[in-house]
């Protein structure tokens, strides 16, 4: 075993990202020097574990942190602890770090029903702590002896419609981040040329007022923002329970238009 903690025998299995493997590793360095004891293991998994991570968008770093509640008791001053030295490690090492926390019972637990994401994360997962506890779960899941239980049918088949449902909540709550971006925006144009609006609708109205009336923007641009608002005062008072993809997709591009239009507002006004 290597300084990696995993088998140099399985080195050819891993055709990671060094890049993203070497960013996890000192994660997991922060980690471990200030969660001694409480520490169990931390697994570099994932995309970037599998050498197959995209390059069309900059990809998640997938780590699994381990935590040992069998030693130390998991009261909430601990978590609340964990969670403040993880934040601060992980920003230090790199904004791109997904982090996904576990005990060890739960982890347990996991493998003995032969849960697809625990099994995903022993077959692809690297330890960086080379503590040895991931590699008899590895050895275990070559030989077949981790095979899903058939209570697992029940348990995914009742989990599936509340993660679509989960789904459909966080297109929601993306056409509300679209309101947001282009508030934010008017805003940063208007208090470039002094206005300071005291509300979302006081805002429209600045827009219409200042922008569309002395012809520094179309028309079109306030309509979407005014869209928007209704949308997102929709959603929130739930009488919008449901957004396509394909409407959200065009209001993306609108809301992308409204952003860049501030932008030459607020260069306009530098002129």
């Amino acid at each position: 075993m290597d300084a990696r903690g995993f088998a140099t025998d399985r080195l050819h299995l891993h055709p990671y990202s060094k890049e993203d493997f070497e960013l996890a590793r000192r994660f997991a360095q922060e980690l471990s020097a200030q969660l001694k004891g409480l520490l169990r293991e931390v697994v570099f998994f994932g995309s970037s574990a599998r050498g197959k991570a995209t390059e069309i968008y900059e990809r998640d770093i997938d780590v699994l942190v381990l935590l040992n509640d069998g030693v130390r008791s998991m009261s909430n001053e601990t978590i609340a602890a964990y969670r403040i030295i993880t934040e601060k490690a992980a920003s230090k090492v790199s904004g791109r770090l997904h982090i996904n926390t576990l005990k060890v019972s739960a982890f347990w637990e996991y493998v003995l029903n032969g849960d697809p994401v625990a099994v995903n994360m022993i077959r692809d997962g690297i330890p960086l702590l080379g503590s040895g506890f991931i590699e008899p779960f590895k050895s275990l899941l070559d030989a077949g002896e981790i095979k899903p239980s058939k209570g697992n049918v029940m348990v995914y088949m009742i989990r599936a419609p509340q993660t679509l449902m989960a789904s459909r909540w966080h297109v929601l709550q993306a056409m509300i981040d679209l309101y947001w971006a282009s508030l934010d925006a008017a805003h940063a144009a208007l208090i470039r040329y002094g206005y300071a609006p005291e509300s979302p609708k006081e805002t429209i109205r600045f827009v219409e007022a200042h922008f569309v009336k002395k012809k520094l923007i179309d028309k079109s641009h306030l309509a979407t923002m005014k869209e928007l608002y209704d949308i997102s005062e929709g959603i929130i008072d739930r009488s919008i329970k449901d957004v396509s993809g394909s409407k959200f997709s065009s209001f993306e591009r609108r809301a992308s238009s409204f952003v860049a239009e501030m932008k030459k507002v607020i260069s306009q006004s530098a002129g």
